[in-house]
């Protein structure tokens, strides 16, 4: 959980570039994937860590995780797909 102080600076900047190149290189994207991929997340850590080391208070702070992530990705995926747009009118 490294740069958790340093969201904006370094973490989110490259969560919305890897939305920007799935819109880009991954033909087949759509961005309801990323609420499997939190929820694929969620199970291996539970499977992984276990029920008691992944108690209701982990798995809540590790859901806001995943939330942020997924978020950040799709905001650099929908500011791609929409100057794609833009161009082709």
């Amino acid at each position: 959980m490294s740069n958790l102080d340093a969201l904006d600076v370094i973490v989110v900047e490259n969560l919305v570039r890897l939305g920007r190149q799935h819109a880009a290189c991954v033909a087949e994207f759509r961005l309801e994937y990323l609420s499997v991929f939190e929820a694929a997340m969620t199970d291996v850590w539970s499977e992984r860590l276990g029920p008691q080391c992944f108690d209701e208070p982990t798995r809540h702070a590790w859901s806001k995780i995943f939330a942020l992530i997924t978020s950040h990705v799709s905001d650099g995926f929908r500011s791609a797909t929409t100057k794609i747009t833009d161009v082709r009118d």
